[in-house]
């Protein structure tokens, strides 16, 4: 039978028998064009005039081309493209996956930063790559000397710094943690130091303040600076009474920072001093 590419109308002598009953996809070995071809009806003994249909074995018309059909039984045609074709689309969907996954990991610890959780966690990862400068400043602590020479028997626990944002000054960094009274006395009037370094160590800002005065995330949003500083300038509340940490007991603490640096990469606090409970200071 004669077959006729539907995309660039070459024709073809085709076995008619190699054709089932429900028809066989073929390609144009000229165009590549994929085409279906039905079954042949059943028709009367042909008579001489007709064209051998077994191509290659009775030859071919003078006015067709010498060109071949790729023939699949039955079924839908075969997925063209090639190989590198397949590659390329295997790499492209594998990097893309990274990527977002990376984007997702990324986002998701910038997340934890901000919102001051899990710091544990946001501290492992600051030496990865590229993220310590999406994180706030990474911290350090220490003990310090009091006055006098003794040693200050108090520890820092639970330091944290991380940003807020705040309606009259604009980005704030906080550094926020808890003191362990390790006398076994009652301690008053602490004194607690902060300081943000550049990548050199070079102490860009200071800060000392009393333990005890913190703020809500909603004062951290809408106080003014001033009023934070005055309060965290005082060693007695807004009752008058002295922020007091217990023998073996625990105080918290909070330093604002406003105005920041933009070249601040660390920060360092230090217990500076603290008195016992009840006792009079020079002067006095």
């Amino acid at each position: 039978m004669i077959v006729q590419c539907a995309n660039c109308n070459t024709k073809f002598n085709l076995d008619e028998t190699k054709i089932g009953s429900e028809g066989a996809w073929v390609r144009c070995s000229k165009c590549n064009e994929v085409f279906q071809v039905n079954a042949p009806e059943a028709e009367p003994k042909a008579s001489e005039e007709t064209i051998a249909l077994d191509l290659g074995l009775n030859g071919q018309s003078p006015d067709e081309e010498e060109y071949d059909l790729d023939l699949g039984m039955g079924g839908d045609p075969e997925p063209q493209g090639s190989g590198v074709g397949k590659f390329f689309k295997i790499f492209f969907w594998t990097l893309a996956t990274i990527l977002i996954l990376a984007m997702l990991f990324v986002g998701g610890l910038v997340a934890l930063d901000r919102l001051a959780l899990a710091p544990g966690f946001v501290d492992q990862c600051r030496n990865l790559p590229g993220i310590s400068v999406l994180l706030s400043p990474g911290g350090t602590q220490s003990g310090s000397v009091a006055a006098g020479g003794q040693e200050t028997n108090m520890d820092l626990k639970s330091v944290r710094g991380f940003f807020r944002i705040n309606q009259r000054s604009g980005k704030l960094f906080i550094i926020q943690g808890v003191i362990q009274n390790n006398h076994p006395e009652d301690r008053t009037d602490i004194l607690v130091m902060g300081k943000l370094l550049n990548a050199e160590q070079k102490v860009l800002r200071e800060a000392v303040i009393y333990a005890g005065p913190v703020f809500t995330p909603e004062e951290l949003k809408n106080l003014s600076i001033k009023d934070m500083q005055v309060r965290l300038g005082s060693p007695e509340g807004s009752d008058g009474s002295k922020y007091v940490v217990p023998g073996k007991g625990t105080i918290p603490f909070m330093i604002v920072f406003a105005n920041l640096p933009p070249t601040v990469q660390e920060y360092i606090t230090e217990i500076k001093s603290s008195e016992p409970l009840g006792a009079k200071k020079p002067g006095q």
